[in-house]
């Protein structure tokens, strides 16, 4: 079923523990994209602002509301050239697999103290005070985005833990998805030695390797506990090698499935009469303006050396399947991947030559040829934190930084290509 509205986020704070969220959260949402769901909770769902006034966590919501709109008064008052923009190729965060995101009530609360007390007085007096908001930024523009930015990121991530906490079983689950263990031991040098001589290995790196080893295990074994007490008999065995040789092979075939394309289209032609051209139909966007807008921003991006992707609008309405719709205040989305999605959704309240909203039509037309996310988000319930990292920040399916990458036009040329 489509999303039609954020009506259905409502479920976010009532669904059970167990079950899977009905909405996934991007990892990278906005703290604009955060405001309208809250609005759209405060608006529908009766009780709902009651219901959690009593939360800490609501003053982050607060101040990051007031953040957001004293940039857009601000703006109101200067130019396109000169307005303050918190999302650009320059301030996108990224998480890299060595330095995951880590996220928990009190770590978002520490990090809103601490910017309290390093925020410039002249900013910090209007952010964390109270009354009509200037109309001119106190200290030099490049100052007040750093600050604005920082506050910006402690809201998405209150505003995303809110979201979130009634789901923290199922997210407990998607542990299973971590391959930083496949990922940092495939890295190690003399690997099978050093697992062949455990017990001459110091305790860092026993303790380092135990982790890895039983994140493998889980990669393929639902228990991890099951997981830590196979490691210890291989230990006292010394079968440490045997118990890695064992689940290796599950973790590198889930490593490998954050990049490979899966449900390729029918509708697309590619072959060897023009070797570096791939064509794709698409159905004709109803406004010229995001005609042009949606072709010039998914050629730009597909494209690697003498190979390009072209958008071709002029096909019959039944080979062109693919569309992006647009619409009020709903989370930028594809339902499925590959032949089994057909629709990009886009916010319509958004402006389209923002950055952020470039990108992300060019990330959702990879889910559309087929492309999966390679980012991973789950609950440490040992640690009660959540964690995301991207598995490749330069990947354009993994991170707002990443771009196209020869990884991606082999993957389109297996399943598209035809001699």
């Amino acid at each position: 079923m489509k999303r039609k509205t954020l009506f259905l986020l409502l479920a976010l704070t009532t669904i059970s523990a167990s079950a899977k969220p009905v909405l996934h959260l991007d990892p990278e949402m906005t703290g604009a994209e955060y405001r309208r769901i809250f609005k759209e909770l405060e608006k529908n769902e009766p009780g709902f602002r009651a219901r959690i006034a009593a939360d800490k966590l609501v003053e982050v919501l607060e101040l990051g509301k007031r953040n957001l709109d004293w940039i857009e008064v601000i703006n109101s008052k200067r130019d396109e050239q000169h307005k303050l923009h918190l999302t650009s190729p320059e301030t996108t965060a990224a998480y890299p697999i060595e330095s995951p995101g880590v996220s928990n009530r009190n770590i978002i609360l520490a990090n809103l103290e601490t910017l309290q007390q390093s925020m410039p007085r002249e900013m910090g007096s209007v952010i964390f005070g109270s009354g009509t908001l200037p109309e001119t930024a106190p200290i030099d523009d490049k100052t007040f985005v750093e600050n604005a930015y920082k506050l910006n990121r402690i809201y998405e991530s209150a505003s995303r833990w809110l979201l979130q906490e009634g789901n923290l079983e199922w997210y407990k689950l998607m542990a299973r998805k971590d391959i930083r263990g496949y990922y940092f031991l495939n890295k190690e040098t003399d690997l099978k030695d050093k697992l062949t001589h455990w017990s001459s290995l110091d305790d860092a790196t026993q303790k380092k390797y135990s982790e890895w080893l039983i994140n493998e295990c889980n990669n393929t074994v639902v228990n991890v506990e099951s997981c830590e007490v196979g490691l210890q008999e291989a230990i006292a065995g010394k079968k440490v090698l045997g118990y890695h040789e064992r689940y290796e092979p599950g973790s590198k075939k889930l490593f490998n499935s954050y990049f490979e394309l899966v449900n390729p289209r029918p509708e697309i032609i590619w072959n060897h009469k023009n070797p570096n051209i791939m064509t794709m139909p698409f159905a004709i966007p109803d406004l010229i303006d995001v005609q042009d807008w949606f072709k010039a921003n998914v050629e730009d991006e597909y494209r690697l050396n003498n190979w390009s992707l072209q958008i071709d609008y002029s096909y019959r309405i039944d080979l062109a399947k693919a569309k992006v719709v647009f619409e009020p205040g709903v989370t930028p989305h594809v339902e499925g991947i590959g032949s089994e999605a057909n629709v990009i959704y886009m916010d319509e309240n958004r402006n389209i030559q923002d950055y952020d909203v470039k990108w992300t039509i060019r990330h959702e037309f990879g889910h559309i040829l087929g492309l999966p996310d390679c980012y991973v988000e789950f609950y440490d319930a040992k640690k009660a934190v959540m964690i995301d990292y991207q598995i490749d920040i330069t990947n354009l399916m993994c991170s707002r930084r990443g771009h196209l990458q020869a990884k991606h036009y082999e993957e389109l040329k297996r399943n598209y290509y035809k001699s």
